[in-house]
C-alpha cells in the first residue's frame, strides 16, 4: 500500500538484446530483470528524503546498454545519480559494488566470467558517508568469516566509488550553474 504522506519510489530495470555477448533476446518481463530492478528501489529509499515530496512518484527507467558483470551495482549508483540529477532531496548518496569469493579470494567488481567462477557473489549498497550497509544480496552459502571480508572489501570499493562519483557530481553541477550565470569563477 501506498503512503500519501511520501513520495513512492519505482525503478524499471531492462536490458537491450545486445548487451551480453550471446545476444539472446530478454523479455520485458524475464524474472532475471525483474529481479534486479529492487535493489535499487530497496536501497534508495535510505537517502532520499521523500517525507519532502507528499502524493508524489519518482520513476526510473534503467537500462543496461552493456554487461559484462556488476549490473546491480552499477544499477544502483546510477539511480543516485538520476534521483539527484533531477534534484531530488537526498541526505547521502548511495553507491554500489559487487564483490565475488574465488578460491577463498575477494574480487572486487568481477567480470561475468569471474562472477560464474565464483563460490559467492555479494552485491553492496552503501551510504558512504556513514559507511552504513542499506542493502546486502548474497547470491549463495558462503561463509561467515569470507562474507565479513568480502562485505568489508565491498564497502571499501564503494567508499572508493563514492570519490569518484561525488568528483563527477560536483563538476556537473559547476557546469549546470556556470552556464546559468550563478556561478563565477
Amino acid at each position: 500500500m501506498q503512503q500519501h504522506d511520501r513520495a513512492h519510489l519505482h525503478v524499471d530495470v531492462s536490458m537491450t538484446p545486445f548487451a551480453l555477448p550471446e545476444r539472446r533476446k530478454h523479455r520485458v518481463g524475464d524474472r532475471r530483470w525483474r529481479r534486479s530492478g529492487w535493489p535499487s528501489a530497496a536501497s534508495l529509499p535510505q537517502a532520499v528524503m521523500s517525507h519532502l515530496y507528499p502524493r508524489s512518484e519518482v520513476r526510473l527507467h534503467l537500462q543496461i546498454l552493456t554487461s559484462d558483470g556488476g549490473d546491480l551495482a552499477a544499477c544502483v549508483t546510477a539511480a543516485t545519480l538520476a534521483v539527484m540529477d533531477a534534484g531530488v532531496a537526498m541526505t547521502d548518496f548511495v553507491v554500489g559494488c559487487t564483490a565475488a569469493v574465488v578460491d577463498g579470494r575477494v574480487l572486487m567488481d568481477p567480470t561475468q566470467a569471474e562472477a560464474s567462477a565464483a563460490t559467492a557473489v555479494i552485491h553492496l549498497a552503501v551510504l558512504p558517508r556513514s559507511r552504513r550497509v542499506v542493502l546486502c544480496q548474497v547470491a549463495s552459502r558462503i561463509a561467515a568469516d569470507e562474507l565479513r571480508d568480502a562485505v568489508g572489501a565491498a564497502s571499501d570499493g564503494a567508499v572508493g566509488v563514492f570519490g569518484v562519483v561525488k568528483a563527477a557530481v560536483h563538476d556537473h553541477a559547476v557546469k549546470r550553474l556556470s552556464k546559468r550565470g550563478l556561478l563565477t569563477a
